[in-house]
């Protein structure tokens, strides 16, 4: 079972990432940080 820091910083998370995907959509510039922690997200989630 998750602690409750933990779905915090997974919310935190989800968060971010979903701005960096509005980003993208949208044409705007993301920093190559940006689409690594995106990259990450999604290998992590298809594992």
């Amino acid at each position: 079972m998750l602690e409750e820091s933990e779905i915090k910083i997974t919310k935190l998370e989800d968060k971010n990432l979903n701005e960096i995907m509005e980003k993208l959509q949208s044409g705007q510039e993301t920093t190559a940080e940006e689409k690594e922690k995106l990259w990450k997200a999604l290998i992590k989630n298809n594992a």
